[in-house]
């Protein structure tokens, strides 16, 4: 962890030092060198340019949903353009910014409130996401530099447990806690009585595998020993690379990591529910040839995710799911799962690999391939303004009603 300790240089004015240590924890804010905060300038021109051409390019294809096609061509030529610290900012790199003398630097000021607003840390969305919603936010630091934020009465019955995604480098999006927050609602509204409990972890590049997990499955330990709640009212569940750690956490309970202190559970989870899990980083994939203008994915910058994430390691059955067997997944310590694709995702052939080892062992294992969806729909169609309810959103709201007794 001592790379965090790089990315904060004396912070104006310093905050205490529990919340210190939490911010350098979890890798905010990055301190962007004048030449990453100015090719943000190009980095707009470029991304605009690119979606530009594929907004024409949809016009002559006759493409089908054509506002989500552009929409996906934005996203992913924005991850695709961007470094993970560009996308990091936080406020406190806006106040410096607008402190700067600099006239070049000042300049700047709206490109930095641009980003800032796209992608806040997780902790500042979840209090964003609480104030616009008009709830009191509950959050709960967890060992070894993670954070819980709560969604719904701490004391329900049962808890969902989600991990976002965002290739481990990006932070929770606000149509994240929008999908968690309804799907709640939903069951709640019918009679259910359940929470969900929303954990922040260390992005990459300021701590790598299996620190993430690490967290991951401290989230898990809180749910079970600090709020006493038995592992049949558990569900644990994520997308993209959240769903890599839910499966990841999964693991650790049958397969302790020997870097992570274990979990004993006296009986299985209530269930697991995985939305495009990200199970290899080897994106070599028929899939990937075949949508990778179409998905909201950016394949370079995918494998790059994967990379820095292991930063040197080779993969394994806890990191990369795909190179798992069907023995390794034999008695897993869950009920149910649930995992979903789009039909239309660069990562659906690794998906399909990886479902097909893990039903074999996991016999109760719902798999919906979802029609002309991206990767992720529930979320990231959102975040262009496709407001109207996915397959993959009503397969987990009825998988997860269906088993809530």
């Amino acid at each position: 962890m001592a790379n965090n300790q790089a990315t904060i240089k004396q912070p104006p004015p310093p905050p205490p030092p529990q919340e210190q240590q939490q911010q350098l924890e979890r890798g905010y804010p990055p301190n962007l060198s004048f030449w990453e905060k100015a090719d943000l300038v190009p980095a707009l021109v470029s991304i605009a340019a690119i979606t530009g051409y594929y907004a024409v390019r949809g016009l002559f294809e006759g493409t089908k949903h054509y506002w989500d096609y552009v929409g996906h061509a934005a996203l992913r030529n924005i991850a695709g353009r961007l470094s993970c610290r560009q996308c990091q900012f936080s406020e406190k790199t806006y106040r410096d910014a607008a402190r700067w003398s600099n006239l070049l630097e000042s300049c700047l000021v709206p490109i930095l409130t641009a980003f800032r607003y796209l992608f806040p840390s997780t902790d500042k969305a979840y209090e964003q996401f609480a104030k616009e919603k008009g709830f009191q936010p509950e959050s709960v630091p967890l060992r070894h530099g993670g954070q819980g934020h709560w969604l719904g009465r701490k004391d329900a019955k049962y808890v969902l447990i989600f991990f976002h995604g965002g290739g481990f480098q990006y932070p929770a999006v606000n149509p994240h806690l929008e999908f968690v927050l309804e799907v709640i609602k939903n069951l709640n509204a019918t009679g259910h009585d359940v929470s969900a409990f929303f954990p922040s972890y260390t992005l990459t590049p300021y701590a790598s595998y299996p620190t993430q997990l690490r967290q991951a499955a401290e989230a898990l330990r809180y749910i079970l020993a600090d709020t006493g709640r038995p592992p049949s009212n558990v569900f644990i569940a994520g997308d993209s690379a959240g769903a890599n750690l839910a499966l990841a956490v999964l693991s650790h309970l049958s397969h302790p990591h020997p870097e992570i202190d274990p979990i004993e559970v006296v009986e299985p989870l209530a269930g697991i529910a995985v939305i495009g899990p990200f199970v290899t980083f080897d994106l070599n994939l028929p899939s990937e040839k075949q949508h990778r203008h179409t998905d909201v994915v950016d394949t370079k910058s995918t494998v790059r995710s994967g990379e820095v994430y292991l930063n040197g390691r080779k993969g394994d059955n806890w990191s990369e799911q795909r190179r798992t067997t069907a023995d390794w997944w034999k008695g897993s310590k869950v009920k149910h799962a649930l995992i979903t694709a789009g039909a239309n995702e660069v990562l659906l052939s690794s998906i399909l690999d990886f479902e097909q080892k893990f039903k074999t062992a996991v016999p109760n294992t719902v798999f919906i391939l979802a029609h002309d969806e991206c990767h992720v729909s529930p979320v990231y169609d959102k975040m262009i303004g496709d407001k109207t309810e996915k397959e993959q959103e009503k397969a987990f709201k009825s998988w997860l009603a269906e088993r809530l007794v």
